[in-house]
């Protein structure tokens, strides 16, 4: 079974140049989980991986400090999902809308896919 969590919209200061860390910017999270669901399959959150509890640790670990790259912003948060075993792989990608960049572009993306071990 696969739990993925489509445009989580938030506000950050995250980046290496003076502009993104003094006025912040937005950014787009996706992510995709495979997980285990136990032989027992009743109709009780207690019983899987539960999506709220996955995308309150995608925000805490994306509000708990000023990163300079995305990419450690992912380590970070495969790190803190990975603490769940359940949880089997996963693929997090993270998006700067709009970054202080004189060019014409949509978008900056990093994404990276992960087995939890």
């Amino acid at each position: 079974m696969k739990i993925k969590i489509n445009r989580l919209k938030l506000f950050g200061y995250h980046g290496v140049y003076n502009k993104e860390k003094e006025d912040g910017q937005h950014f787009e999270i996706n992510a995709v989980f495979e997980v285990v669901r136990p032989d027992k399959k009743d109709d009780k959150i207690e019983n899987t991986v539960n999506y709220v509890d996955l995308m309150n640790k995608l925000v805490s670990i994306f509000n708990s400090k000023r990163y300079n790259l995305m990419e450690s912003i992912i380590d970070d948060m495969f790190f803190s999902i990975f603490s769940n075993k359940e949880i089997k792989s996963g693929e997090i990608s993270i998006k700067k809308t709009n970054p202080p960049i004189n060019l014409d572009f949509e978008s900056i993306e990093i994404e990276d896919r992960r087995k939890n071990v």
